[in-house]
C-alpha cells in the first residue's frame, strides 16, 4: 500500500488523489460538503454517526478509514485518513486524502488546557502585586501541580522568553502545542506573558492582577512612578469592539469622572441611551434621538411617528407579513441602511424582526461614525483612560507584543451585528506605540 503523505499548500497534488475526492463526495452526494481549509489538500464534510461504524458506510464505497496520526488540520474537528481499498476506475489501490469530520455532534480535537486554566485566576495570581521572578516562580510552582514535566516546562520557558523588551521573541527548538493549545495559551496564558512583558518593555516596577478576572476593560495594573496604569491585553488581530458601559464604569471608578461631565459631551447622551436600554430597544431609542435618515424612512414606511416606534410596534407590524412581502415593502429604507447584500438567514429566516433592526443598527453605526461633532467628543472621553493595550499572539516558533495607548487612540463606533447579541461599543481604529509609558 502506498504510504500516505499530507499535501502542503505547496506540494503537487496527484490526479488519483483528485478523482478520490470527487469519488468521496459522489459516493456521499446526500451530504453537505465544505470547501478546504488549512493544512493542505482535503474533503471537508459532516458524517453525523458514531466512529465505530465509519469503516463499515466506507467500505460499502471500497473505502478504509483510520484517524490521522498526525495534528489535526482543523483546530476543532478531528482529521482522518480515507483511504481506496482496490483500483476503483482511474483511482489507484492506496491513494489517500485527509477528510475533517466537521459535524458539530461529532467528537472534537481535545486541547491540553481547558476552562479558564491558564488565566491569572487559574493559577492563583487574582489579587496579587508581584515583580517578574515572583510571578514566574508563583505560576511554576502552580503549572507543576496540575501538568507533566514536558508542558510546565514548555509554558516556563514562555515566562522566561517574555521577560524582554523585544516585540518578536524567537522560541528555541518550537513548542509542541497543537492550534488549539495555541490559541487558549494566547488568549489565557497571555495576561501572565503579558504582564512579565511589560515590566520590561513598558518599564513597569511590579503587576497587580485584579481580584476579579472579570473587571471591565482591564486584565492587570502596571506601577510606574506611584502610577498604577490599567492594562488590557488582547489577542493580536482579534480585538473586539469594547462595551461603551465599561469605558464609563472605568471612568467613574478609576479617574473619579463625574457622570454629568460624561453626559454633558456631546456623546454622553449617546453613553446614556446605550447604558439604559436593551441591544434592540438601544438600537431603536439612538436612532430617534439622533433623528436619521433611517428612522424616518421607518416611520414613513410604517405610518407612524418617529417617536412612537417601538420595540413591541415593529413586531407587531412585522407579525402577519410574508418575508418577501417585508423585502418589497422595506425596499425604500434598505436603499438607506444596507451597504451589503442581504443574507439568506435574514431574507429566509423566521426572526421577522431582524428585516428591520438589523439593517437599523448596521445603519446607526456608520451615521455615527460619519458625525464629526460625536466622533470627536467621543475620543475626547475614551482618551480620559489611561490605560494602554497589549497585543500578544503565541505560535510554535515565537512569541510576538505590540503594546498601544487609550491616550492616543482614535476610536469608531463599533457593532457585532444583530445576532451577536452585544450593545453598540467601539473598537481602536489606530493608536500610537507605548514608549515607555
Amino acid at each position: 500500500m502506498k504510504t500516505f503523505r499530507a499535501h502542503m499548500l505547496t506540494e503537487k497534488v496527484t490526479a488519483s488523489e483528485t478523482k478520490l475526492n470527487k469519488y468521496i463526495k459522489n459516493s456521499f452526494n446526500d451530504l453537505k460538503f465544505s470547501s478546504g481549509g488549512r493544512g493542505g489538500y482535503q474533503v471537508r464534510f459532516g458524517l453525523d454517526k458514531d466512529e465505530s461504524e465509519y469503516n463499515n458506510i466506507f467500505s460499502k464505497f471500497y473505502l478504509k478509514v483510520k484517524p490521522y496520526d498526525k495534528e489535526s488540520l482543523s483546530g476543532t474537528f478531528k482529521t482522518y485518513v480515507v483511504t481506496a481499498k482496490k483500483d476503483i476506475d482511474d483511482i489507484k489501490k492506496g491513494t489517500s486524502i485527509l477528510w475533517v469530520n466537521n459535524s458539530p455532534s461529532q467528537g472534537k480535537v481535545k486541547g491540553t488546557f481547558s476552562g479558564k486554566e491558564l488565566s491569572p485566576d487559574g493559577l492563583g495570581l487574582a489579587g496579587l502585586t508581584l515583580k517578574t521572578s515572583q510571578i514566574i516562580e508563583k505560576v511554576k510552582r502552580e503549572l507543576s501541580k496540575k501538568y507533566d514535566k514536558k508542558t510546565t516546562e514548555q509554558l516556563v520557558l514562555l515566562m522566561k522568553l517574555s521577560d524582554s523588551k523585544s516585540k518578536e521573541i524567537d522560541i528555541p527548538g518550537n513548542l509542541e502545542f497543537g492550534e488549539k493549545d495555541l490559541r487558549t495559551i494566547t488568549k489565557d496564558f497571555g495576561e501572565i506573558l503579558s504582564a512579565i512583558w511589560a515590566q520590561k518593555a513598558i518599564n513597569f516596577k511590579n503587576t497587580t492582577f485584579p481580584s476579579r478576572s472579570n473587571e471591565p476593560l482591564l486584565d492587570f495594573y502596571g506601577s510606574k512612578i506611584n502610577v498604577e496604569y490599567p492594562v488590557s491585553v488582547k489577542t493580536k488581530g482579534k480585538g473586539g469592539e469594547v462595551t461603551i458601559q465599561n469605558i464609563v464604569d472605568t471612568l467613574k471608578k478609576k479617574i473619579k469622572v463625574d457622570s454629568d461631565a460624561i453626559e454633558n459631551e456631546a456623546a454622553g447622551p449617546i453613553f446614556k441611551i446605550v447604558r439604559e436600554n436593551s441591544v434592540k430597544e438601544g438600537v431603536l431609542k439612538l436612532s430617534q434621538y439622533l433623528k436619521t435618515p433611517a428612522i424616518k424612512s421607518l416611520s414613513a414606511i410604517t405610518k407612524t411617528p418617529v417617536k412612537s416606534l417601538t420595540v413591541k410596534f415593529i413586531e407587531n407590524w412585522v407579525e402577519n407579513k410574508s418575508n418577501k412581502e417585508l423585502a418589497e415593502i422595506l425596499k425604500p429604507f434598505w436603499k438607506i441602511t444596507v451597504r451589503t447584500k442581504m443574507t439568506d438567514k435574514t431574507l429566509k429566516g423566521n426572526d421577522k424582526l431582524r428585516f428591520v433592526l438589523g439593517p437599523l443598527g448596521e445603519n446607526l453605526v456608520h451615521y455615527l461614525n460619519e458625525n464629526q461633532e460625536i466622533t470627536k467628543s467621543f475620543n475626547s472621553i475614551t482618551r480620559k483612560v489611561s490605560l494602554a493595550q497589549i497585543d500578544i499572539m503565541v505560535k510554535k516558533n515565537k512569541i510576538e507584543f505590540n503594546s498601544r495607548r487609550f491616550k492616543e487612540a482614535n476610536f469608531q463606533f463599533g457593532w457585532g451585528g444583530y445576532t451577536g447579541g452585544n450593545k453598540i461599543g467601539f473598537k481602536m481604529t489606530k493608536m500610537k506605540t507605548v514608549k515607555n509609558a
